[in-house]
């Protein structure tokens, strides 16, 4: 079992080149943003309403099911497939599907009614049935890969518990009380609406799924009720995506761009490289030493749009049976308080990121119910000697893991430098973490 800590490294920032007025076929998840004249190739581009994009460096897209963790879900949640509610462009939370719902009084029973005007590509209506089929898809104990917890079954009553066979069906917190009426029973008081968001919380249309069990996101069979739908599809290679026809967004809501295809192509290692040969169109700049190349070219610079991520990176502890000092709460707080956020943001990340001591970062919404530790190296070397360790003395080396380079090349220098902070709690050259 793993515990997640409050040992907040740094909460991450998202920098983006865009050739002038590109955007995603989603506006729920972006919007125009003016510039100066781009690149020859990508004007071409987007005049004919063609949008190339990457997929995250180091992953492909192998498949587009949205009840599996992979890039799949950057374009499953908004894009070719539609939830109940979405994030708006100033990270709201706003319906899609969703018509109303009301509440129970103890806080744990939603009851949504979906639209009735929602179509899926092929001319079928979006009903309750299609979210309900998603989910028990995902929860079915013969189903060994469902990913709760990217959904909102992270959060329903017994989803884990039936998913590992151990209550009857009569015991999940998941009901459709008629065909536009779907009905969520929480374990505990929850605010879903987040959760209705996410790529697992997406429907699938069930006649096509169950005539097409393991391959009903191939283009020949996949449908939609998103902006656009899949065009050609091929594993490890590109993805092309275009106008969905049948579609039909919320009323007073922005639900979508100016693309009339989207192409999303294998990721790269080497993104300003591909941006400037006209490779693709958008790309995210996710290393300091593209940023600062981007910086020295004012062509670039004027193509170059900032926006926060919402990411934290954080530390966890392993709670195995081996027997360790993070077991003890201040130790915990020790470490917390003498990690140095800002010269790991400056230093490190080259401005790439901003400081937090929770699991929110300025702007969302729960920011302000939570209060972290501040940074404290006197009082981190005060708890470490509370916890029985004065200077260090008798403390285990403790070795941090990191993602490898080719997954998050920024990971690895970050968990060097919290290390260093961690050693500052012992006030002397002991070594604490390594």
């Amino acid at each position: 079992m793993r515990r997640r800590v409050k040992w907040v490294a740094c909460a991450s920032g998202l920098c983006v080149l865009g050739a002038a007025g590109v955007v995603s076929g989603c506006g729920a998840q972006t919007a125009p943003h003016p510039t100066a004249p781009t690149m020859a190739a990508s004007v071409q581009a987007s005049a004919r309403g063609v949008v190339r994009i990457t997929s995250p460096t180091g992953s492909n897209l192998t498949t587009l099911d949205p009840s599996q963790w992979g890039p799949q879900i950057l374009v499953d949640q908004g894009t070719i497939m539609e939830g109940l509610f979405v994030y708006n462009q100033q990270n709201q939370i706003v319906p899609k599907l969703c018509a109303g719902y009301t509440l129970s009084k103890d806080g744990l029973t939603w009851t949504f009614q979906i639209r009735r005007d929602a179509r899926w590509s092929n001319g079928q209506p979006v009903t309750a049935y299609d979210f309900y089929y998603a989910y028990m898809r995902q929860l079915s104990p013969a189903n060994p890969n469902g990913q709760l917890w990217l959904s909102v079954l992270n959060v329903v009553k017994n989803a884990y518990a039936y998913h590992a066979g151990t209550v009857p069906l009569s015991q999940l917190g998941l009901k459709v009380l008629g065909p536009y009426t779907l009905q969520i029973t929480t374990s505990v008081p929850h605010y879903i609406l987040g959760d209705l968001a996410e790529a697992g919380s997406m429907p699938i249309n069930e006649q096509v799924a169950k005539a097409h069990p393991t391959d009903w996101f191939m283009p020949r069979y996949f449908v939609s009720d998103a902006p656009f739908t899949v065009k050609s599809f091929t594993p490890n290679g590109t993805l092309v995506l275009v106008r969905n026809p049948k579609y039909v967004g919320h009323p007073g809501e922005v639900n979508e761009g100016n693309a009339q295809e989207i192409d999303v192509v294998p990721g790269t290692s080497v993104p300003v490289e591909d941006f400037m040969a006209n490779k693709v169109d958008v790309v995210e700049v996710g290393m300091p030493s593209d940023l600062q190349y981007v910086k020295t070219h004012p062509a670039l610079v004027a193509q170059l749009h900032k926006a926060p991520d919402y990411a934290v990176t954080y530390l966890q502890y392993d709670n195995s049976a081996v027997p360790s000092p993070l077991t003890n709460p201040l130790v915990r707080q020790a470490i917390a308080e003498a990690i140095q956020r800002a010269p790991i943001v400056q230093d490190v990340l080259g401005g790439m990121a901003g400081t937090t001591t929770t699991f929110s970062v300025p702007g969302w919404p729960t920011a302000k119910y939570e209060h972290g530790l501040p940074e404290n190296v006197a009082q981190a070397r005060a708890l470490l000697a509370k916890a029985g360790y004065p200077g260090g003395k008798g403390f285990p080396t403790l070795y941090l893991y990191a993602e490898v380079p080719s997954s998050n090349p920024q990971l690895v220098p970050v968990a060097e430098a919290v290390g260093k902070s961690c050693n500052r709690t012992s006030g002397s050259t002991r070594r604490l973490c390594s």
